[in-house]
């Protein structure tokens, strides 16, 4: 049987009668040949037809054969069908072979004979592999120059030693070849080791690079990690032979002359004469020198721009030389003026370079420099002018990067300009080239100082400029423009002038022409004042805010931060507030959520609300309370006084820039449901179109300390339960049920989210025959759906819901953060629908017409009663006379919502709600009288004819 085959071996017996005992004790089955093995045997490494096998240690594998050898016969020859390294070795049962040392450069041919008992296999494959090329390369004086094509694969190192066999140094040229432009790098070593070359030449074109040894060998090696000679790249062609003399060498330096215009020299510095008692040096500009020593010699000089590259030549012996880089200066960074011609340059960069140009007049002569066109980044790096005494003139970006047409003069004999491009280069794309005109001054520039006056005050947001001459220059009188088309004013005398106003986001620019020669022009950078900060940036001009009576961010205040400065009122949450915006409500109900929304580009804000006058406050809370270890959203303000004015201080400890938004509702908190014998009622609402209305309302929340829910309970999947809420739910249809729940910091009149997710979990436990008495049941039987995913937005599931039945929901906040829970039923109305009793939850107190309704309070021991009526006009509770009311109760004939804010002794509030709705009485009309002697029954009619 072939190796790996499904083989089973079955030990079966068969019972008749009695008892039997079967034992089995170290079981093997052998194979056994009955003809020779077959001469499938495969030779794996070296692979058949491998090239560049290494010398050392070769180890030959093959593949078992099948046909059961049980040894196998290797022959091994340097040709074809030879025999000259093994001959027909019996080397046992194995797949492998030590070979030991191979020649380099010799094809091998292997034949793998299997043999058994019954004698070998027959017509075996001879295999065949190609040791590497050997490093080492003699070089032959006498015969002349040895070339070799050098090609390589990926992860393959090559490496070739040439030696002379007379003790020459050797020349090394590479005729042809590239590598990868990006590394790894060609290396050329010297006889002692020292590095001659390592690089990849001219963006990995290898050609024309020539070396010479000191001695009487050269290496070359190259590691090809990433790419192989082929398509891509060619082989390395290199010729290698003895030299008849030492090479020259030499050092090259570019050497400014900008004194004598624009141009510039080359110091050649001969550094040996190698083998040479003389050497003619050359440029490609047709200039030549015959030296006969070492030292320094000076060629140009050469105009700007000029490609200029040398040779230096053994004079005795041609084949000895030195080629050079090619060299060149493309502009002139310290400029010299004879006062007779300006001096123009255009400058250029690339991103991480500086630029910096020098100008000097050899007259002594001050220097005005004129900016005719350029545009650097706007927001980096500023554009420096340096006055002779190192004064500087200027420090800007001009106006939004365009830096044409500013002008400056020195107040010496030399001016600098230096520039240095983080991000772009010059072309053109989002910056320019710089034109920039130099010359001798004729007259000398006024000296004007400038002073932004600030006009903040009833919001006109403007300022105007003082404009202080403080030297004519060499002028009688000088003329002053902006560059907003204000009347243009002449001066004679040194004084302030005043410009203005200009709306604060203006940026002005003044120009001083010299009355008596124009070429004497000055102009200011670019000025505008700080912003001005809000008017709200006070408490004492704090913003009113509107509170929505509901739960839901139907109106809301927007501000911005970004210019405001910080008030000295301390706030316990952060120990600095750098800047602040204030706001002011009046409470409508004993608690409000406040919440913050920032905008898409504002960080760093924080909120606390504060009691008493603006000289007077008393911070009650801020929003880093009300998150564990962070800052939330929203603030919960409880043990408010209805109809008393709080301030909101919108603040940051850091610095912001950017626009918010504020909101304050009204959450109508069940009391006490965060325990589950406190749960409070909830239901999923319909519009009268049977629409789905989200139920919207307050969630659990963080504030000092973390609450969690009790322990009596088993919660499944719920691994943490922070900030417990509580409710139930009652079946109204039978029928399955569908929810969706949401968790977010706020929703708007839509029941739209629109603040910050805040993820949900919940579980769900029944069902249960009543509301009350369900909390030591809830174990893993009575569990229907449970999550604790990260998601803001769940579906939670009762299957199978029977009507009038009762569910126990907690719903927890992982976040932490104030906020509010939607829950909507999303399969109301399908076939197996069911739906929730809503009775629960309405509040609503009905009476006809003529009739009073006494609203009492279910908190009967309390130390005293509020009572409150929403003024429908305002929008606004106003507070009910005390003498209209008798404590816990208070009776009412009109419909309205009522509010009643009673306390204990510990001053803590509780709030109720009522609404009342009256209907008129019913009107009947049964109809005419009617006999019922001549019929046995009759119809009545009872609907009101008033019903709507």
């Amino acid at each position: 049987m072939p190796v790996g085959s499904d083989f089973q071996l079955r030990f079966q017996v068969t019972w008749e009668s009695g008892d039997y005992y079967m034992y089995y004790d170290n079981v093997s089955a052998l194979q056994i040949a009955d003809s020779p093995p077959n001469c499938d045997a495969v030779l794996t490494s070296p692979v058949n037809g491998a090239t560049s096998v290494p010398l050392e240690n070769t180890v030959l594998a093959w593949s078992g054969a099948t046909g059961i050898p049980t040894s196998y016969n290797l022959t091994i020859a340097t040709t074809s069908g030879g025999n000259d390294v093994l001959d027909n070795v019996n080397v046992g049962n194995t797949t492998s072979y030590d070979l030991g040392n191979l020649n380099y450069e010799t094809n091998y041919y292997v034949t793998i004979v299997p043999e058994n008992n019954f004698g070998e296999a027959t017509d075996c494959t001879i295999y065949s592999f190609t040791t590497e090329i050997d490093p080492s390369v003699t070089v032959i004086c006498s015969e002349g120059s040895v070339n070799h094509s050098i090609c390589y694969d990926s992860n393959e190192q090559v490496e070739y030693v040439y030696t002379s066999d007379d003790n020459s140094n050797l020349n090394l040229v590479i005729n042809s070849g590239s590598v990868y432009d990006f590394g790894p790098n060609l290396s050329i070593l010297d006889t002692n080791g020292d590095v001659l070359y390592f690089g990849v030449g001219d963006a990995g074109n290898l050609s024309g690079l020539e070396f010479q040894s000191t001695g009487e060998s050269i290496t070359l090696i190259y590691n090809a990690e990433y790419a192989s000679c082929g398509a891509t790249y060619d082989a390395i062609d290199v010729t290698v032979s003895c030299s008849s003399c030492l090479n020259p060498a030499a050092n090259f330096s570019v050497v400014e002359d900008c004194i004598n215009g624009p141009q510039f020299k080359v110091d050649v510095d001969i550094t040996t004469l190698g083998s040479a008692n003389e050497v003619l040096i050359e440029d490609n500009q047709g200039n030549s020198q015959l030296v006969d020593g070492t030292g320094i010699y000076t060629f140009g000089p050469y105009q700007n721009g000029t490609l200029v590259d040398f040779i230096v030549t053994n004079n005795e012996d041609s084949t000895c030389d030195f080629v050079s880089d090619s060299f060149t200066q493309e502009i002139c960074t310290a400029n010299y003026l004879d006062c007779g011609d300006p001096v123009n340059t255009i400058a250029c960069y690339e991103p991480g370079e500086t630029i910096e140009y020098f100008y000097e007049s050899l007259d002594g002569s001050n220097l005005t420099l004129s900016i005719n066109s350029g545009d650097i980044d706007p927001y980096g790096e500023p554009f420096q002018v340096i006055d002779t005494n190192g004064d500087v003139l200027y420090s800007g970006n001009g106006e939004l990067g365009d830096l044409s047409d500013l002008t400056f003069q020195s107040s010496g004999d030399s001016i600098t300009f230096l520039y240095t491009s983080v991000y772009y280069n010059c072309d053109g794309i989002v910056t320019s080239q710089l034109d920039i005109t130099v010359e001798c001054a004729s007259c000398y520039n006024p000296t004007l100082d400038y002073e932004i006056i600030n006009d903040c005050s009833d919001g006109t947001n403007q300022f105007t400029v003082e404009v202080e001459v403080l030297d004519l220059g060499s002028s009688n009188s000088i003329t002053i423009t902006d560059n907003q088309n204000s009347t243009a004013q002449t001066v004679n005398e040194l004084g302030l002038i005043t410009f203005g106003p200009y709306p604060n986001e203006t940026g002005v620019v003044f120009t001083s022409v010299n009355d008596d020669d124009s070429s004497c022009t000055i102009s200011s950078q670019s000025l505008s004042p700080e912003p001005c900060p809000p008017s709200n940036n006070s408490c004492a001009n704090a913003t009113q805010v509107n509170v929505n009576l509901d739960q839901f961010c139907s109106s809301m205040t927007s501000g911005d931060i970004s210019t405001a400065t910080g008030s000295t009122i301390p706030v316990s949450c952060d120990e600095d507030v750098v800047q602040d915006v204030w706001y002011k409500f009046t409470a409508q109900s004993s608690a409000h959520i406040i919440t913050l929304f920032n905008g898409v580009y504002t960080f760093n804000l924080a909120h606390a609300i504060y009691e008493g006058e603006c000289d007077n406050l008393t911070k009650l809370y801020c929003s880093k309370e009300f998150s564990n270890g962070g800052n939330s959203d929203g603030i919960v303000a409880n043990n408010l006084t209805i109809g008393e004015t709080y301030y909101i201080r919108v603040y940051s400890p850091y610095g912001s820039t950017g626009e918010f938004d504020l909101c304050i509702n009204t959450p109508n908190y069940e009391q006490g449901n965060t325990t589950c014998e406190d749960a409070a009622p909830f239901c999923a609402s319909f519009d009268s179109q049977g629409n789905p209305v989200p139920l919207v309302f307050a969630n659990g929340y963080y504030y000092m300390q973390e609450s969690v829910a009790q322990e009596s309970a088993d919660y499944s999947c719920l691994s943490t339960r922070p900030n417990p809420a509580w409710y139930y739910l009652q079946v109204g249809e039978t029928g399955d049920m569908e929810f969706e729940i949401s968790q977010n910091t706020a929703f708007d009149g839509d029941g739209n989210l629109i603040g910050e997710e805040l993820d949900v979990d919940y579980i769900v436990y029944g069902p249960f025959d009543q509301a009350d008495g369900n909390c030591q049941d809830l174990t893993e039987d009575n569990t229907i759906d449970c999550s604790y995913s990260l998601d803001a937005v769940e579906q939670m599931s009762i299957e199978n819901a029977q009507a009038g039945k009762t569910y126990l929901v907690l719903i927890t906040n992982y976040n932490q953060s104030p906020g509010y829970i939607s829950l909507v039923q999303t399969n109301y109305g399908t076939a197996d629908g069911s739906s929730t009793d809503c009775t629960i939850v309405d509040r609503t107190l009905y009476g006809c017409e003529g009739e009073q309704i006494t609203l009492t309070s279910q908190f009967e021991n309390q130390i005293s009663y509020v009572w409150y009526q929403l003024n429908e006009s305002t929008g606004n509770y106003d507070l009910i006379p005390q003498q209209e009311v008798s404590g816990t109760t208070y009776t009412v004939d009109e419909e309205g919502d009522f509010r009643i804010v009673s306390y204990d002794s510990t001053g803590t509030p509780t709030e109720e709600e009522f609404k009342v709705q009256f209907s008129p009485y019913p009107i009947i009309n049964l109809g005419d009288d009617q006999s019922l002697c001549d019929a046995n029954s009759s119809t009545l009619d009872a609907t009101p004819t008033n019903a709507n």
